[in-house]
């Protein structure tokens, strides 16, 4: 009977031992991939040039009608950082503000031959991207995940400026109706 008390405490004392380090285990992060998602990490100037989207440049009619609409320089500006794989417009504390201020302008100030429901779609899908991505620097994320949202931001402007580009020579191809 005695021997039978002790071999059940050994047993109890060993199972106790087992669970305890069991539950400091499983505290612990593991060492496998999910260690690259609780990283942030860093996106390369080449990483964006590896980017596979169709990139539209502006005409130089579209360039004239740009330099009368004053807040469209500084997306242009922040869309070069990005390709540079600067990110620091996306990082700023104050960011929800500035973006919201900079497409309220830009909405608002769109000159009167581009202010058409493609445009003005255009610039939406691009405040949309813009958000995402500065959302998505405020928490952590994969590299994949950060390139992806970059793709789509890059998408969305070269949209934009293909819908610019398409409505200003729609305009300038325009031949007066006979009467």
């Amino acid at each position: 009977m005695r021997l039978l008390k002790l071999y059940y405490k050994i047993v109890f004392m060993c199972l106790l031992v087992v669970f305890a380090t069991a539950c400091k285990n499983a505290n612990e992060p593991s060492n496998n991939n999910q260690t690259s998602v609780l990283t942030k990490p860093t996106v390369t100037k080449k990483d964006i040039e590896r980017i596979d989207y169709k990139e539209f440049a502006f005409s130089s009619i579209a360039k004239t009608t740009l330099a009368n609409w004053p807040r469209f320089p500084e997306i242009t500006a922040e869309i070069e950082k990005l390709k540079s794989s600067r990110l620091s417009f996306f990082n700023a504390a104050d960011n929800d503000d500035t973006i919201i201020g900079l497409f309220e302008d830009l909405k608002n100030t769109v000159p009167s031959n581009l202010a058409e429901n493609q445009i003005t779609v255009r610039l939406l899908v691009l405040e949309t991207a813009f958000f995402k991505l500065e959302d998505l620097l405020n928490y952590k994320y994969s590299k994949q995940s950060l390139l992806q949202c970059i793709k789509n931001l890059l998408v969305a402007y070269s949209n934009l400026t293909f819908q610019i580009n398409k409505k200003i020579e729609a305009d300038t191809q325009k031949t007066p109706r006979p009467i």
